[in-house]
């Protein structure tokens, strides 16, 4: 088949996988990460939401402002939240690294996705049809990520039977298109995306999904009645397969990205006041700070 090197790239990285698709494997959580990082995750989304953790639900339910949010759910790294985000990424660094997810990568995505999406925004036709809105099946590689990619995605809480995500399989994938589109309801994706074949997955917080950049995915707004969103990490790296030599500003050393949260810090000089006014939606002023 032709993922069959996608799918070997897989085997490499998941020794142990719970459940196996050519292009996606799941991977069971032990119970101390899962608490880790979802304690971290949710107190980031509290700082972010100037709340107390106890409230975090409000978040879901589209009632709290986030300072820092972009309008596709997207919490950016600011002077004001990057101690808490700093906190996420240790507890991620310790679960990837326990289970030797990155063995075989070369890079990071520095900082990492801390996503939410609420039932409003999931109904939103402003958001849902944007270029490169996540509703819209696709695989990150047409949004300019690297063709070398790897993602890993964790649910960590909300009701996934209302706003969920879905993977599917390509049944051929051209090389002239393993690059970047203006946008993904581009004509010259339209043979892919309608014949992709669907996997057959449910959400579970108990898993880790870690799919090969070739996978296409969407977010899925499953129940119109739903009044809760999700709250996801959403992880990129890149595969030292020596597919892709390009620079990508957003990801870092995998041995930077590792120090990330213990031995560094990721920092951002840019207030949430700024980023209000900005319409970029990942910020520019970032930088690795040793922790002192």
């Amino acid at each position: 088949m032709w993922y069959d090197q996608a799918a070997r790239e897989l085997d490499a990285v998941v020794k142990y996988p719970a459940m196996v698709f050519p292009l996606l494997r799941l991977v069971e959580i032990p119970p101390l990460h899962r608490k880790s990082l979802r304690e971290a995750a949710i107190n980031y989304v509290c700082r972010s939401a100037e709340i107390d953790t106890s409230t975090y639900g409000e978040v879901l339910r589209g009632e709290g402002v986030l300072i820092n949010m972009t309008p596709g759910g997207l919490l950016t790294v600011k002077r004001e939240t990057w101690p808490e985000y700093n906190i996420v990424h240790r507890a991620m660094v310790d679960f990837v690294t326990d289970l030797g997810l990155v063995k075989t990568c070369k890079e990071g995505q520095l900082p990492f996705c801390v996503h939410v999406i609420t039932p409003k925004m999931a109904r939103n036709p402003e958001i849902n049809q944007r270029p490169h809105s996540t509703h819209k099946m696709h695989t990150d590689i047409w949004a300019g990520q690297p063709r070398d990619l790897l993602h890993l995605w964790i649910p960590i809480r909300g009701a996934f039977n209302g706003v969920s995500c879905e993977w599917y399989e390509p049944q051929e994938f051209p090389f002239d298109l393993i690059r970047r589109f203006e946008n993904y309801s581009d004509p010259l994706l339209a043979p892919i995306v309608a014949n992709a074949k669907k996997y057959d997955v449910d959400i579970d917080f108990d898993m880790a999904y870690v799919s090969h950049g070739f996978a296409l995915h969407r977010t899925v707004l499953k129940s119109d009645i739903t009044d809760l969103g999700r709250l996801t990490l959403d992880v990129r790296f890149r595969l030292n397969n020596g597919q892709d030599t390009s620079a990508h500003k957003e990801y870092a050393p995998i041995k930077e990205w590792l120090d990330t949260g213990t031995s560094k810090a990721y920092v951002d000089d840019t207030s949430v006041n700024n980023f209000r006014n900005m319409r970029k939606e990942w910020p520019k002023s970032s930088m690795i700070r040793p922790l002192k």
